[in-house]
């Protein structure tokens, strides 16, 4: 049986969890089918199952189980990766804003100086 399900995190992270934790899980769900045995359910039924089929394992964990139930014991595998700002720079999504909201963070804080389009603007408020 495989050692970990790893799992790739919307912002392109993979963190591995313990398929031991998955397998468990569903052999306590139908224990009872062995008088109660979860260690008789596990050998008998769903490690053979898991080591059949890796979708058993995806299936039984993305089904009946949610993230935090394997609290502490997630293992990052890699880092998110760099952002491409190239890529980004040539097809990203693009908007235009009149100011940058106040709660928001800036890399720059101070605004550069008035150019030639600054003053044009300036001209048609006043003028």
């Amino acid at each position: 049986m495989h050692k970990y399900m790893t799992v790739k995190m919307p912002d392109g992270s993979v963190f591995g969890v313990p398929v031991e934790m998955v397998a468990r899980n569903r052999a306590a769900h139908y224990a009872h089918e062995f008088n109660g045995d979860i260690e008789r359910s596990l050998k008998e039924d769903t490690i053979p199952l898991f080591e059949s089929d890796d979708y058993e394992i995806h299936d039984w964990a993305a089904n009946n189980m949610n993230w935090s139930d394997f609290d502490g014991h997630q293992v990052k595998i890699s880092d998110a990766p760099q952002p491409d700002f190239e890529d980004a720079w040539l097809n990203g999504e693009r908007i235009f804003i009149d100011e940058i909201p106040e709660d928001h963070p800036v890399t720059q804080p101070i605004a550069p100086e008035c150019d030639f389009l600054c003053s044009m603007a300036e001209q048609e408020l006043i003028g």
